[in-house]
Formats: structure tokens, C-alpha cells, sequence
């Protein structure tokens, strides 16, 4: 694998938020990663295999491209921090290379360093805690310039404590292994590297060393999917995020992808999304 090392993370929002009874939403799923930390009260984040179970004085986190629902019954406080890997296409970040806990306890300085990133950056501090109403493209774009017009040295404090912050669950983290599988590892491996060109089957088979139909059936054992659908869902992940935090045209982030074809882009990631591209840049506008 190849290692993750000096990959910027971008803030996206921060503050603290305290509800009663009314942090109830279902079906979040957003290119961006979550880190909370919880003060009061008790909630659950439902994920698609199991159910965290928020209390005080932890840090959870919720990976990018994961969805899950929301429920809370009573008070609750947590502060939030959602941020994003600032990355090549080709480059392999965090969520990619590691498998990282949900859920850690939190060290002692923390929840000082979460506090001093809210009073870095006020403006960062969402107004409603519904996903749909910061989640979009309006609000992300002008969250974008922000970034962009940050300080030097508010640019590298908020930089650091990120880094630290993540930081709590890679101590804990595994490094990702599909399979012991040899052939499949470099399967993917080669993919992953491979992701920003046009990958055919008959070329990942000569890469690891075994006949295109058995390199299907082997690869689909192991991580439930085949090659190809394997290959679709990285690269359409990546064109959210390329959607979401930049302008870039879409014929461009096809191209940038590996898709000659702009209109076959499309198609598919309007099979995979239930939306065009341009739709989902403009989703809930």
C-alpha cells in the first residue's frame, strides 16, 4: 500500500450544537467525513452495519460515502467537524488505505482543542443542523471560499488540530486488507492507482497474473462485487466529491476519470445516483 502521509484535510463546518429531541435525520450520505464530539446527552448514529451509541466525553467518526440515520430522544450536545481529503484522483487517502474505528474516548485536551477551533473560526459554525440545508452545493460553495480566503496561520492551526483529531482513531485503525489473496490485493491495488484511466478487465488480469474470468469469480468472493462494479463505484465517488467542493466541468471529470464519453458518463452515474451530475451539483439548490 501505498502510505498516507501530508494529505490536507479541508474544514467544511464546525460548532457546537445542542438539541432536544430533534437530531433526527435519515439517509445522510456526503462525500465529506464526520468527527463528533459528544458533551451531554446520549444519541445513536445508525450505520449500515451497526448502531453507534453516542455518549459524553467520546469522539465518533462517520467516513465519507457511508450512509446512516440519525435519532435522539432527549438533550443532546456534540460538537462537529466535518471535513474532506484534498487529494489527487489517483492518490489514496485515509478512508481509503485504512479501517478506522468509529468510535474512540476521548483524550484530555480534546475538547479544548475542539472549543479553540469554533472560536477559530466562527463563521464555519452551521445554522441548522438539518443535512439538507448545509449539505448542498450553495452553501458548500461559499464554505469553499472561505477556505480559500482563511489566514495563513488559521489555515495551519485548523490544518493541525484536524490532523489530531483524526489522528485518535488511526491509533486504533487497520491497515485495509480485502483478502490474503495475493491476486485480488494487486487487483486492487493496481485499480486504485489506475482510477483517472479507462481500466479493462482483460489488462487488470495480466496485472495479476490469473485469466479475466477468473480474476471475476475471485474477486467478486472476496469483496462481494465484481471488478467492474468495483472500479464504477470508485470513480463515481470521486466525481461527487469533484461535484461537490469544485467547478469543474463535467465533461472534464469524466475525462479526468477515464470516460471518453461524456454521455456515458452520465448514464452511469445516473444509475448509480438516481441523478445526472449536473443534478446532483445542484441538488437540493
Amino acid at each position: 500500500m501505498i502510505p498516507t502521509t501530508n494529505i490536507p484535510l479541508t474544514l467544511i463546518n464546525v460548532g457546537l450544537a445542542c438539541h432536544q429531541g430533534d437530531w433526527n435525520w435519515r439517509n445522510v450520505r456526503s462525500p465529506f467525513a464526520r468527527i463528533y464530539y459528544v458533551t451531554e446527552g446520549r444519541a445513536q448514529v445508525i450505520l449500515p452495519d451497526k448502531t453507534l451509541e453516542l455518549f459524553p466525553n467520546h469522539l465518533y467518526l462517520i467516513p465519507p460515502f457511508v450512509t446512516h440515520h440519525y435519532v435522539c430522544n432527549g438533550r443532546f450536545s456534540h460538537y462537529y467537524v466535518h471535513f474532506f481529503e484534498q487529494k489527487e484522483i489517483s492518490q489514496q487517502g485515509v478512508f481509503d488505505e485504512w479501517e478506522l474505528p468509529n468510535e474512540t474516548e476521548a483524550q484530555s485536551d480534546d475538547l479544548s482543542m475542539v472549543k479553540h477551533l469554533c472560536q477559530l473560526l466562527p463563521r464555519f459554525q452551521l445554522s441548522n443542523s438539518n443535512p439538507e440545508t448545509y449539505d448542498n452545493r450553495v452553501t458548500l460553495a461559499n464554505v469553499l471560499q472561505e477556505v480559500e480566503n482563511l489566514l495563513l496561520y488559521e489555515r495551519m492551526e485548523a490544518q493541525g488540530i484536524l490532523q489530531i483529531l483524526l489522528s485518535r482513531f488511526l491509533r486504533h485503525a487497520q491497515q485495509r486488507m480485502f483478502t490474503h489473496d495475493r491476486r485480488v490485493q494487486n487487483a486492487i491495488l493496481y485499480i486504485r492507482q489506475h482510477i483517472h484511466q479507462k481500466i479493462e478487465l482483460d489488462t487488470l488480469a495480466a496485472e495479476t497474473c490469473v485469466s479475466k474470468d477468473h480474476l471475476i469469480r475471485i474477486f467478486k468472493q472476496v469483496t462481494g462485487e465484481t471488478p467492474s462494479n468495483y472500479i464504477t463505484r470508485q470513480k463515481l465517488e470521486k466525481a461527487e466529491l469533484m461535484l461537490a467542493t469544485t467547478r469543474v466541468p463535467v465533461k472534464n471529470i469524466a475525462s479526468e476519470l477515464g470516460y471518453d464519453d461524456t454521455s456515458y458518463f452520465i448514464r452511469i452515474f445516473r444509475k448509480h445516483s438516481c441523478m445526472t451530475p449536473q443534478e446532483y451539483r445542484n441538488m437540493r439548490q
